[in-house]
């Protein structure tokens, strides 16, 4: 893999990171959602108290963490309609190739798809696959350079 093609991976795998991320903050509020649902309320007296665990400070932690999925599920919404237009650009050898290459790109870095799953889904065995995706990375590398001034 040369370095353009490497470049070109790099900056199409941003999606991959940004999922990774949402997906560590939805466990993130699944595990303060857990808290604020187990905490009771104890009723003694006169006074009624909450579990004296922070429920507040945990539902303003709750907030701020949904308020940070949805900023990264709105940037990762963008990341994939711009890579989407890139991967629009990418030709090969013939408009036959040309889909493909395209089809191949959208599954992996829009569709987030295994590459078990692609392969299933084109029909080609695994090698063809990784052939046909560094064919893709060189041709979509070619508009690197006009990405890096964004």
């Amino acid at each position: 893999m040369t370095d353009k093609e490497y470049a070109a991976k790099c900056w199409l795998n941003r999606a991959y990171k940004l999922d990774m991320e949402i997906a560590a903050l939805n466990n993130k509020k699944a595990r303060l959602e857990s808290i604020v649902n187990n905490s009771v309320a104890r009723y003694d007296a006169d006074r009624v108290q909450s579990s004296g665990c922070g429920v507040e400070d945990t539902l303003i932690t709750l907030i701020e963490v949904i308020s940070l999925i949805e900023q990264k599920q709105e940037k990762l919404a963008r990341c994939d309609l711009v890579t989407l237009d890139v991967i629009q650009k990418v030709k090969g050898s013939d408009e036959e190739e040309s889909t493909v290459l395209r089809a191949l790109l959208i599954n992996r870095y829009v569709n987030r798809m295994s590459w078990k799953t692609i392969e299933k889904e084109m029909n080609y065995e695994k090698r063809n696959c990784m052939y046909l995706h560094l064919k893709a990375l060189n041709a979509i590398a070619f508009y690197l350079p006009i990405l890096e001034e964004d």
